[in-house]
């Protein structure tokens, strides 16, 4: 199976134009978005006030899954490559996935069985390590052993099915573009309206284990339609359909949705809410690091470089905060007074941010490396193909963030 490039580029982005498309700001953003992810599970550690307050900003925070799962079909389409093979674009997102998945995978086994006493079976890590655990409709499978592996369950299978509709995608028309976007929306709406009774948060955010959950938030063959729309919001930009979004307006509707995601039924809060606002500031920032060869606050080195390791910083914190609170115990945690919480959070982000850079750069970097030198050169087609431009096949994939439950009993 062979990946070709549709060969038509919007006429609005000229090759001269694309020359620095790096899109280094969307890297950026990986960071901002794992500081929410980050401050949704953190709340739990603080309290008084300062829990009341983090609750209401960050209690929903969970519904920025969308902005990853969106961007990951918007990178992946974005940097498809001419004549590429199926199996050799399977090859290298498991060589950029699963070592470091596996790693904090084995890493949650060891909190699970010597911190906080979770037992793990053998078959639930052996799921996890498979990366089939979210097609499993049980609270206690699909948050076991490192909660935060859901999402990644749900991206693989974004992976395995990628060759099957992305050329189809990216050659239809704007118009076209258009009505499949509006369908992709309409469903994530009608789920949400099918599940509006069914899913009641606990404490104003934790998750319950209802059948709901799963199909709202969990299961692959829903989630997948925010996928798919990060694909068409690429065949837009080829085809010229999307005017010029300001960032600053790009964020306004963020923050509109933000503080209605707090207020709505949580089938809502989960995804419909935010999906749209998320796919403005992809598309956004896209469009300024195409535009220009001008350095964004999201692309100034430091937060390349966080925003490089924060699939790692993903796949770690939850692990820190799980061994502190197992150390400190749930007794001195709730007599904290905010400024001890503050120092908490500031503990556990510095040791999560080392963690994930040990993570990075001692297994996620070299293990891909290793993997990707052994593969067989891939045979190219002898047919003359359209080449994106200069930066556009350097591009990274973002990380697969999870913006679950901080351990399996809560949401």
């Amino acid at each position: 199976m062979r990946m070709s490039l549709p060969r038509q580029l919007s006429p609005n982005l000229s090759r001269r134009s694309l020359r620095p498309a790096r899109l280094d700001s969307l890297t950026g953003l990986r960071f901002f978005a794992a500081g929410i992810v980050f401050l949704h599970h953190g709340f739990e550690l603080t309290t008084g006030t300062l829990r009341e307050a983090m609750q209401a900003a960050f209690g929903h925070g969970r519904a920025g899954v969308s902005f990853f799962f969106v961007l990951s079909g918007f990178v992946l389409a974005w940097s498809m490559q001419p004549g590429d093979r199926a199996v050799a674009f399977w090859r290298r997102r498991a060589a950029r996935l699963w070592p470091a998945y596996a790693a904090a995978t084995l890493a949650g086994y060891l909190v699970s069985r010597f911190w906080d006493g979770r037992l793990v079976s053998p078959e639930r890590l052996v799921a996890n390590l498979a990366m089939v655990q979210a097609w499993i409709p049980a609270k206690d499978w699909y948050f076991s052993v490192n909660a935060v592996n859901w999402s990644l369950s749900v991206e693989a299978f974004f992976y395995l099915t990628f060759p099957l509709y992305a050329a189809t995608i990216l050659r239809l028309r704007a118009r076209h573009a258009m009505v499949l976007g509006a369908v992709l929306f309409g469903g994530i709406l009608l789920v949400a309206f099918a599940f509006r009774g069914d899913i009641v948060l606990a404490g104003g955010w934790m998750l319950p284990g209802a059948p709901a959950v799963w199909v709202v938030y969990v299961s692959p063959a829903v989630r997948i339609m925010e996928f798919l729309l990060g694909i068409v919001l690429v065949t837009l930009v080829r085809r010229g359909a999307v005017p010029r979004i300001p960032p600053a307006l790009a964020w306004a509707s963020l923050a509109v949705a933000w503080v209605v995601a707090g207020k709505v039924p949580a089938s809502f809060s989960l995804v419909a809410v935010t999906v749209l606002p998320f796919c403005l500031l992809i598309l956004s920032y896209a469009q300024t690091d195409v535009a220009a060869p001008r350095t964004t606050v999201w692309s100034t080195r430091s937060l390349v470089f966080l925003g490089n390791i924060s699939f790692c910083f993903y796949l770690v914190h939850q692990l820190v905060m799980r061994v502190l609170s197992a150390e400190a115990g749930p007794a001195w945690l709730s007599a904290s007074t905010g400024v001890r919480s503050l120092k908490v959070l500031g503990l556990v982000l510095a040791v999560s941010l080392v963690a994930a850079a040990l993570l990075h750069f001692g297994v996620e970097k070299p293990c891909e490396r290793m993997l990707r030198s052994r593969a067989p050169r891939q045979v190219r087609s002898p047919a003359p193909e359209p080449r994106l431009p200069s930066g556009l096949d350097r591009l990274d994939l973002p990380p697969l963030l999870e913006v679950g439950p901080p351990h399996p009993r809560s949401g």
